[in-house]
């Protein structure tokens, strides 16, 4: 046997298996990468999800807005018509005021010519006269202060709508409304969560665990099961609902940060809240305190 053919196909050999050696490594940082890429397509996609609802309630609160606009216009140009037929009975009545203090005056002038005894009764009807405008611009100014009070600001038949009743404003609300309002409210909590536990980590029993967890606090669970894959490095919330508040709740019940409570992808969009159960399942309260 040549010893230095062997030798050179050994270093060979030896040269070809860490080059295998290498391209493994890469091989599995490139997997790892991919992970990583997947799972921020979903987070983005979750967040487009979210930005897309947002814009449909901006469109609605637009439409609201245009809508009430239109209707304010509406009164306006309502109002605007009355002050103009207004000022037109005003003119009308000043024009009488007028005639009238004109047939005073030639009234006062004939008396005074029928005799000079009768001009002390002359000046005696321009004093009545006077007296008689006086009454007569008092009751106009009140009649111009009742027609304003009692005057709609707004067509009948073209009232502006309010946009919506803030919830947040109980304070505003009839007595008898909150008690007709309250059923509606107990209805609503009433409505059973529907929470299902997948296992992301691989470790099994963890899904199991956190179901009974839950169970303590009054939570039940519709469903375990294992998630897409075993490589999740943190835990994650997915809402189907994210103005739901008891995500959120869960999440601080079970130590996850409301920076991981996300909107569901498509395929958990059936359920109200997904709890994916990650490698830091040990930082997870139903993990940090012993269990009975």
């Amino acid at each position: 046997m040549n010893t230095p053919e062997a030798e050179n196909n050994f270093v060979r050999a030896a040269e070809l298996l860490q080059e295998l050696q290498e391209q493994l490594i890469r091989y599995k940082s490139a997997l790892d990468s991919i992970d990583r890429v997947g799972e921020a397509t979903e987070q983005a996609a979750g967040q487009l999800e979210a930005i897309a609802r947002g814009f449909q309630q901006l469109q609605q609160v637009q439409t609201a807005l245009v809508k009430e606009y239109n209707d304010t216009r509406k009164a306006l140009s309502y109002s605007q018509k009355q002050i103009a037929g207004l000022s037109g009975e005003i003119q009308n009545l000043q024009k009488s005021i007028r005639q009238l203090e004109e047939m005073s005056r030639q009234h006062a002038e004939k008396v005074a010519s029928i005799s000079p005894g009768l001009a002390g009764t002359g000046a005696t009807l321009r004093q009545v006269t006077w007296f008689m405008l006086g009454q007569t611009a008092i009751i106009f100014v009140l009649f111009f202060s009742l027609f304003i009070y009692f005057s709609p600001s707004s067509p009948p038949q073209q009232k502006a709508q309010p946009l919506s009743v803030r919830k947040n404003q109980p304070a505003r609300t009839p007595p008898e409304k909150v008690q007709d309002s309250a059923p509606v409210k107990q209805k609503q909590a009433a409505k059973p969560l529907e929470v299902q536990i997948l296992n992301g980590c691989g470790v099994p029993g963890v899904a199991q665990a956190v179901k009974a967890f839950l169970a303590e606090s009054k939570i039940p669970v519709k469903a375990t099961g294992n998630a897409d894959r075993f490589d999740y490095p943190r835990s994650i919330i997915y809402t189907r609902n994210p103005n739901d508040a008891r995500a959120a709740e869960i999440g601080s019940l079970m130590g996850i940060s409301p920076s991981r409570i996300l909107p569901a992808p498509q395929r958990w969009a059936k359920t109200d809240l997904t709890i994916v159960i990650g490698k830091d399942y040990n930082d997870l309260s139903p993990f940090r305190s012993p269990r009975p």
